[in-house]
């Protein structure tokens, strides 16, 4: 071969296109994972990934949820032992009617004015004004709408009142029950006693006695996003007010065990943001004097608008850390480290999730990174936003089959346990590769000893990951999820080892298996992807069933 013929190679080489997987890299990188098996770092409730319906449900007479669908049961099933949080932005607008079984929706309820019942005048809720605006810098990614401002959503939107009956209650506790979910309810916290201007309990307390008279049990809310409310009715209730209110709920518990014990909230949303966010959370928290079993806030990590290419954005998973690290200091400052935080409400982005993304394949990054994050850093419960509604929503609110972000959870569920183990350089910010380790699941049918690790690959090009002190030797199975329509990263559907993962019969959950990846066989995490992978009869002393050394254990209130 002339030198003619090599340059004219050289140049097909440069200027003719590449096919795709050529264009991702064809360069294995080799990514090293040091583990440590010997200590568990923190121990989630087993409650840890949990789900949101929306009040708005409620509203809307249930729409297609019917809660006797099997399907819909056994969905749900899949990802108990959970709680189901009933809250949201229309949780400020209910009242609970305890001499209605059916609601017929009147001109006159849809009216009524959370502050003068009497009053058959719409509520509208006002655009927020610019000192009540999110006042920290604004990234481009955002598009010049404030993250996690919830109460924006829907600046056009009459917010009224509306009834929820006690066959609503029913409808609510028969599907908890039947999916061994457990409830958690979010009160009304604009029902406000004229002369004292604090929270008014009444109807609260009919809803607790027919829940009581039911044999049913619920955990707690007060209120949704309290400083965001003046965007909504006009009403201010400052952090101090808003922890009195809390005392009212907390002393009526008290009085009545059989309303339930559990008590968390305020349910705020971007506390950490300065100077207006954070001086309210402190606020409440060193008012709130122990009457709360769990600090809970609301966390998106971007808007409706955004971008395929955000999901699996490094700069933008690492948000979520930098806000729990200030949230933690916002906690120590306010005399509450003692108080375990949740997430009480996220998702990808707020407004409803991103139409087409937000129920992908590639929003897993977002769900499962959160996932890692939060038990990493000693979170005790994660809610989903949500398990049905918007374009978060787990599960297709028409047909009901679930989205790829139901299948990330219902292998969390599966193979996942409550223990926390430490990853070498596991939250370090700007990592490309992200992997977390657990020790597996009680449930798993994996022996005590074994370990899981969930790993993401946001590269384009395909990655070896090299396990280290011994597991090396080990054989690995693997639960590899890909799009399920090839090199689509927004497909609906979801593929785990290659296979489509789909309902049986439309109804029932299936059995899943991994692929066992037997050394010297490497483990590949192909170009944007993610997936679990265990490490089965390890012997870790730290998920060995008599180790006893966890640095800061769950404590839950059982409802």
């Amino acid at each position: 071969m002339d030198w003619t013929c090599l340059l004219y190679i050289y140049f097909l080489s440069i200027f003719l296109p590449c096919p795709e997987h050529c264009a991702q890299g064809n360069v294995t990188e080799s990514y090293k994972v040091y583990i440590n098996t010997e200590k568990c770092v923190y121990k989630t409730a087993e409650q840890f990934l949990s789900v949101a319906l929306g009040s708005s449900l409620i509203r809307r007479n249930w729409e297609h949820f019917n809660v006797s669908s099997v399907k819909l049961q056994n969905l749900a099933k899949g990802l108990a032992p959970a709680f189901l949080r009933i809250g949201g932005t229309d949780a400020d607008f209910l009242l609970f009617d305890p001499y209605k079984e059916y609601r017929k929706t009147t001109s006159r309820e849809q009216g009524m004015d959370p502050h003068a019942t009497s009053r058959d005048k719409p509520v509208y809720h006002n655009p927020i004004s610019r000192e009540h605006r999110i006042d920290a810098h604004k990234s481009s990614r955002d598009q010049g709408m404030d993250r996690n401002t919830t109460a924006r959503e829907q600046l056009t939107r009459p917010y009224t009142n509306f009834t929820m009956t006690t066959k609503d209650v029913d409808n609510l506790f028969k599907f908890a029950k039947e999916s061994g979910l457990s409830i958690i309810f979010g009160l009304n916290v604009l029902l406000r006693d004229s002369k004292t201007h604090y929270w008014n309990s009444t109807n609260a307390q009919q809803l607790m006695r027919y829940v009581a008279s039911h044999s049913f049990t619920c955990g707690w809310e007060l209120g949704n996003e309290p400083f965001d409310l003046h965007g909504l009715v006009n009403r201010t209730i400052t952090g101090k007010e808003l922890a009195f209110d809390f005392k009212i709920l907390r002393k009526l518990l008290n009085a009545h065990p059989e309303y339930g014990q559990m008590l968390v909230g305020p349910d705020v949303s971007s506390p950490w943001r300065p100077p207006l966010r954070n001086k309210y959370l402190k606020e409440f928290l060193t008012n709130i004097d122990g009457s709360i079993d769990a600090m809970t806030y609301h966390q998106y990590y971007t808007n409706n608008q955004a971008k395929v290419s955000e999901f699996y954005d490094p700069d933008l998973l690492d948000d979520l850390i930098t806000d729990i690290q200030q949230l933690q200091s916002i906690m120590r400052e306010s005399g509450a480290s003692s108080i375990d935080p949740w997430l009480g409400e996220t998702s990808s982005a707020y407004g409803g999730g991103v139409p087409g993304v937000s129920d992908s394949y590639i929003a897993g990054f977002m769900w499962l990174d959160k996932l890692g994050v939060a038990a990493r850093l000693e979170h005790n419960v994660v809610i989903r936003q949500t398990f049905y509604g918007g374009s978060y929503s787990l599960i297709n609110q028409k047909t009901l089959d679930p989205f790829p972000d139901y299948w990330s959870a219902f292998l969390y569920k599966k193979l996942v346990g409550s223990r926390v183990l430490e990853v070498h350089d596991g939250i370090s910010l700007g990592r490309t590769i992200r992997v977390y380790a657990h020790c597996t699941s009680e449930k798993s049918g994996y022996d005590a000893g074994s370990l899981v690790l969930i790993a993401l690959n946001t590269q384009h090009n395909e990655i070896q990951l090299v396990l280290t002190n011994g597991l090396e030797k080990l054989p690995v199975h693997q639960y590899l999820l890909t799009p399920g329509e090839n090199n689509n990263l927004t497909s609906q559907t979801v593929r785990l080892n290659g296979d489509l993962l789909q309902m049986v019969n439309d109804t029932y959950l299936p059995n899943v298996q991994p692929k066992v990846i037997i050394p010297p066989e490497i483990i590949k995490l192909p170009a944007v992807s993610y997936g679990f992978f265990v490490i089965p009869n390890v012997q870790a002393e730290a998920c060995q069933t008599s180790y006893k050394k966890t640095i800061k254990s769950e404590s839950v209130v059982n409802i």
